[in-house]
């Protein structure tokens, strides 16, 4: 993975990885594989975004 969309100071962004993710996500369900580590990533993702947006207001 190259570094293009991820920022350690921000969550990880761009038109792909995120969609890939919740690809992912769905492919690993399907297979009868427990995704909750990869919803972890998610829910932390979606946590540091907003916390990211609050501290620009």
């Amino acid at each position: 993975m190259g570094t293009y969309g991820v920022n350690g100071e921000r969550q990880f962004e761009g038109a792909c990885f995120p969609k890939d993710l919740d690809a992912f996500i769905t492919f690993v369900s399907e297979k009868g594989i427990n995704p909750q580590i990869l919803r972890a990533v998610k829910k932390v993702n979606k946590e540091i975004a907003e916390a990211f947006e609050m501290a620009a207001e």
